[in-house]
């Protein structure tokens, strides 16, 4: 008998198709993980403002595909909403990182962020049928400006719905201009520093690092991306 025709250790048997699918079923399922993104559709994005966003958020999508890819103990699953004159929801169901479309935005109208901390508030509140463990919701907010209406009264009922409360929150500031002060409240204390863009490659890099390294952090907070730069510093090149 050759070595060939031998049978192989019970230890070091090939798994069989029976093996991997009774693994499968004693795997855990993922755990869910919402990102929303609550974009600026004000007058103030209007022109090469918008476009970039649209056009980094279009770009880091595949990105979101091959984190969640990486991370199969992970369910990936994306909303986006629009705030201007009002809020309202862009992708206004959960959709997984692989149906996920970026729909481009238009701006034009005011900066009502309080009307869309409200209406992610409701969302939040909503009993959810089946509802099941979950990882901490990652809010992204990127914004320009400075809001037009009570963002801080939005800002707190937000805070005060269970899922709110918990969330990754990360800031970026689009721009110059943007309200430092609030967006530092909005990521609580001890969150995230406002992540500064004030060009479109910037932009990409901070859209992509918020949508991805909370997937590999598994809900805890993610260490920031080195921006390379300071508080209170600009780029050569701002919008």
């Amino acid at each position: 008998m050759t070595s060939t025709d031998r049978a192989a250790p019970p230890g070091l048997a090939e798994p069989t198709e029976a093996d991997a699918r009774q693994a499968a079923k004693a795997a855990p399922p993922p755990l869910p993980l919402l990102v929303v993104f609550l974009v600026d559709g004000s007058g103030s994005m209007a022109g090469e403002r918008i476009a970039s966003l649209n056009w980094a958020a279009r770009a880091v999508v595949p990105a979101m595909r091959e984190a969640a890819a990486e991370h199969p103990e992970v369910d990936l699953r994306i909303r986006v909403m629009r705030f201007s004159s009002g809020a309202d929801w862009v992708q206004p169901a959960a959709t997984p990182a692989g149906r996920f479309i970026w729909t481009n935005l238009a701006a034009e109208g005011e900066t009502d962020l309080g009307a869309a901390f409200r209406l992610l508030a409701g969302a939040f509140s909503a009993p959810a049928p089946g509802a099941e463990e979950t990882l901490p919701p990652v809010i992204v907010l990127l914004t320009d400006g400075y809001p037009s209406d009570d963002a801080e009264a939005g800002l707190a009922t937000l805070l005060a719905t269970a899922e709110g409360e918990r969330a990754i929150r990360i800031p970026i500031a689009i721009g110059p201009d943007a309200d430092l002060e609030f967006l530092r409240a909005f990521a609580g204390e001890g969150g995230i520093a406002p992540l500064r863009a004030h060009d479109a490659e910037r932009l990409i890099g901070h859209i992509r690092w918020a949508a991805t390294a909370p997937i590999a952090a598994g809900g805890a907070i993610p260490l920031p991306p080195d921006s390379g730069q300071k508080e209170g510093e600009a780029d050569s090149l701002l919008w």
